[in-house]
């Protein structure tokens, strides 16, 4: 694949970079912050306004902080936070007063203001986003100047791709027809008087097949995800709640091979701001549920790679990313695990996870050891595919697959130096020269030459 396909694939919405649905973010945990500030890294500053429902002097500075989030949305990452509905955040904070807006580049506080001057407020964030892009003017200047002038993965022309700073989605499908399938298989399921055992270390306790109601309440929500454009999001949405807990019913008390409507549905539930809500409140059971029954150890290969998108799809907003943190090491070893399926898309879906994950440990301040792990992985996976005779060398699925990788290792590598010097000893410029044009889309060494060395 050239290239400029690859850019275009990139940058437009076939692959589905998602949008946040509103300039402002609500954050209600300390984990979503810290996602939000990992997320962002240097590229973007994140400007936080600590708030509360019975202050006055917020309520008035408010239109002015939306004014401002809608300007600078493309360039900067805008949070609001309610004091009271998230105190362990204003405690890490060391918020006393309110309103009271945070400044942080590179996950640290380089900036505050106490009031509610809207004028004052607007000069402070146009000046930090105006610095901001002059730094990465400046980094993409330096890239630009030849080898050794800045360290990564992919060369050049992957320099335009990299570093990643959002997550590639899997965005297709119909909900309707997910639905009818699951309808299809709970029928069959109750027509057998649900013997089928819970899988082992699934939440049994749940139940099995799903009742009436739960069914009705997965329908609602495939007329939502249907729904254009997506209805506003309902904080809480009991209808939603609902359909997020039948469906990790499904996903844990039910073999892989019967659940997999379930995690597919899931996956799109992912990419809306209202259903998002209610998965956040699943937490580590729907990722645990996913690694151990959709892309456990002996589930078929089809339902290996559902799961994975689904976890790919979790990196699509800082909330449902800070559920993966605590799991990040077995999804990377899973990840590991499934690059050799014979399902083509199960590669690639592993490896669109190992990039979406590369491009949270890269924004993350002082996350190496996620770095080291990815880096590791991304290094294993693209010598094994060098490794594979000519001529499984020039298929475009995995062609695809090995582009993530190297723009995963690039991403990465561009954070943190040390991350360079390891890919450099684990050969993975060897690995991209004996991949060539058929896997990367160009004879040009990119791995060699964004690590630093003469092409």
């Amino acid at each position: 694949m050239a290239d400029a396909e690859i850019a275009r694939r990139l940058q437009e919405e076939e692959w589905g970079v998602a949008a946040p649905s509103s300039a402002v973010q609500a954050v209600r945990t300390s984990a979503e912050f810290v996602a939000h500030l990992a997320m962002a890294g240097r590229r973007k500053p994140v400007v936080v306004d600590f708030t509360a429902t019975w202050c006055g002097p917020c309520a008035m500075v408010a239109p002015a902080f939306e004014r401002l989030a809608a300007k600078h949305a493309a360039r900067a990452v805008f949070l609001k936070v309610d004091v009271d509905d998230a105190q362990e955040v204003a405690q890490r904070a060391n918020v006393r007063a309110m309103p009271t807006f945070h400044v942080y580049l590179g996950g640290e506080k380089v900036d505050e203001m106490t009031g509610a001057d809207g004028a004052r407020l607007a000069t402070l964030v146009d000046a930090w986003v105006a610095r901001a892009a002059a730094e990465a003017d400046a980094a993409a200047d330096a890239g630009a100047g030849g080898a050794g002038a800045s360290t990564g993965v992919g060369g050049r022309a992957a320099r335009r791709h990299a570093p990643v700073t959002a997550p590639l989605l899997f965005v297709e499908g119909s909900a309707a027809k997910i639905v009818a399938k699951l309808e299809e298989l709970n029928a069959r399921r109750q027509a057998a008087g649900g013997a089928a055992p819970a899988a082992a270390g699934g939440a049994g306790a749940l139940g099995d097949e799903l009742s009436g109601a739960q069914l009705e309440a997965v329908r609602a929500l495939a007329r939502r995800l249907a729904a254009q454009p997506p209805p506003p999001p309902s904080l809480p949405d009991p209808s939603a709640r609902a359909a997020a807990l039948a469906l990790l019913q499904c996903v844990s008390c039910w073999p892989a091979d019967d659940s997999f409507p379930a995690v597919d549905l899931l996956r799109l539930a992912l990419l809306r701001e209202g259903e998002r809500v209610a998965l956040v409140e699943l937490g580590g059971e729907l990722v645990r549920a996913t690694l151990g029954v959709a892309c456990g150890e002996g589930a078929p290969p089809a339902a290996q790679m559902l799961g994975l998108r689904l976890l790919a799809n979790c990196c699509a907003h800082a909330r449902t990313a800070a559920m993966l943190a605590p799991h990040r090491e077995a999804i990377v070893e899973r990840c590991g695990a499934l690059r050799s399926s014979e399902r083509a898309g199960t590669r690639l879906a592993a490896a669109t996870v190992l990039l979406n994950l590369a491009v949270l440990a890269a924004n993350a301040v002082g996350d190496f050891e996620a770095r080291v792990q990815l880096v590791s992985s991304c290094a294993a996976a693209l010598e094994e595919r060098a490794a594979q005779p000519a001529a499984a060398a020039v298929d475009a699925v995995d062609s695809e697959a090995a582009y993530r990788l190297t723009v995963a290792g690039s991403t990465l590598c561009l954070a943190d130096g040390e991350c360079a010097a390891l890919a450099r000893a684990l050969g993975m410029d060897e690995h991209a020269r004996a991949l060539g044009a058929g896997a990367l889309g160009t004879g040009t060494p990119k791995l060699a030459e964004a690590l630093g060395e003469d092409v």
